[in-house]
């Protein structure tokens, strides 16, 4: 899934790269490329992680930054997740004190 999310992103904007003078997908990364990608999407690229994105297709380096991602979350969801969310009309018919007990809930549920 994220292989197939990458390849049409990629090749979506690839629809649109000569109007925007973008580079196509199989254009080959230089270290510059290479550079301003990975600090892009992450932090203070090393030199070996240049190297190792230089050459590729940004296609392939498209995938490989994907690839690294989780299908999954890591962490449990807050136990208030299936909660409805109160709307602003519903808000702003809440008393003061109301207002203010449902302020603390969401701060609470902020640390959750």
């Amino acid at each position: 899934m994220r292989h197939k999310f990458a390849a049409m992103l990629v090749f979506a904007l690839a629809g649109i790269a000569p109007m925007a003078g973008i580079a196509a997908p199989s254009t080959r990364l230089g270290a510059d490329d290479a550079r301003h990608l990975l600090n892009r999407v992450g932090f203070a690229a090393s030199g070996q992680e240049i190297a190792a994105y230089g050459g590729m297709s940004r296609l392939q380096a498209a995938e490989k930054l994907v690839g690294g991602s989780l299908d999954t979350a890591k962490s449990v969801p807050p136990t208030w997740i299936n909660e409805p969310i109160l709307s602003a009309s519903k808000y702003r018919d809440m008393s003061r004190e109301e207002r203010e007990v449902e302020r603390r809930l969401n701060v609470e549920r902020a640390f959750e």
